[in-house]
Formats: C-alpha cells, structure tokens, sequence
C-alpha cells in the first residue's frame, strides 16, 4: 500500500446536467484488447494477481466504511425503506469496484506494452507519484474510478444538503476529495500491477 494518497482532485459537475459527459470508449476499447489478459488477472483460483484482487476489495470497502456512517438517512431519504433499492445499489458498487481495478490494470497494460522505458522504471517500484505519469494515463485512471466515486458521491451530496448532514457540512470538500484519493490509491496500484504484468504475471 502506498504511504500517502495521490494529490489529486475529484471530478467536477458531476450533478450538472450541462456538464460534459465522461468519455469511457477509449477505455473500453483497452478492456475488449486485453480482456483475456483481463479475465485471467481477475480470477485468483488461475493465478489471478494479488494486488488486483486486494485493491477490488478495498475499493468496495472504501464506498461501503463510507455509506455505513450515514445508514439511517440513507435508509429513510435515499432507499427509502425499499430493501431491493438498496441490494441493487450493493450490486452496482461491487460492479463498479470491478470495473475501477479492472480498467486501471489495463491501463497498465497498455502501456507497459507501448512505453517500455516507462515500464522499466517502474520495473521494481512499489509506488509512483501521479504527476509524474502521462496525461493520458491519468485521464484513463480517472474514468476507472469514476462511476465507483459517484456511487459515494451522490449520497453523500443529499446527506450533507439535508438537515442530516448540517453540523458537518463544512467538511464536505475535504471528505469528497479524501474519498477520491483514496480510490485513486488503489487504481494506481492496479495500474502498477498491469505494467509489471509483461515482466511478473503474478505480480
């Protein structure tokens, strides 16, 4: 585990209707080429990789520690009592785990093949700072984890817009942020994993 989190910041507009919409097809098209690839790391009974499998279930740990402090307004004002809203909200936050580890291990991927400079460097590195990686690359880790931090995200909008979430309102920007850097921590340990891939299957 990395010994701090990255500086970055969350997306932004995320509850504007005219805000521009998240591209995802660039990393689509990186899931689809390395999905074999993919689907091997991702099943630890064949040799799946630890630290995917790891940063998976940290990421839904993440949401979830997070959703848990405010259960009882969520419970009346955002489930509403309604038991299957709230399994399927499970559903899509295992799904979106799924998919954050799993696209920034692509991203990996992709460019330990494309930038073997790169890939060497980071041939024994158990971290790496954010800004020292390619735009691109960022950009790909941060559509990753996008759709999980809007899982954490908009409950936590409604709780702290509601009389619920009034004393600590004024927490609300160093807690979203603290969030995101936390799932961008894993991602990029994801990240590592699928660069190192090419070098060290089982890394």
């Amino acid at each position: 585990m990395f010994s701090k989190k990255p500086n970055v910041d969350p997306p932004k507009g995320l509850d504007n209707p005219d805000y521009p919409e998240a591209d995802f097809s660039g990393l689509y098209e990186l899931l689809e080429k390395h999905k074999e690839e993919a689907s091997r790391m991702a099943n630890i009974e064949f040799g799946g990789t630890k630290s995917w499998v790891e940063m998976r279930e940290h990421l839904k740990k993440v949401v979830n520690f997070q959703l848990s402090a405010i259960n009882n307004f969520l419970d009346r004002h955002f489930y509403e009592g309604n038991q299957e809203r709230k399994d399927l909200y499970q559903t899509r936050i295992h799904q979106y785990s799924n998919f954050a580890a799993s696209g920034s291990w692509v991203v990996g991927r992709e460019w330990g093949a494309k930038d073997p400079e790169l890939r060497q460097k980071l041939s024994n590195a158990r971290t790496v700072e954010i800004n020292l990686l390619p735009d691109d690359v960022v950009e790909h880790l941060r559509l990753s984890i996008f759709e999980l931090y809007s899982l954490f995200y908009f409950p936590h909008k409604f709780f702290y817009e509601s009389r619920y979430g009034r004393r600590t309102r004024k927490q609300r920007k160093a807690h979203m942020r603290d969030t995101y850097q936390s799932m961008m921590k894993a991602a990029l340990i994801c990240y590592l994993s699928g660069l190192k891939s090419h070098d060290h299957p089982s890394e």
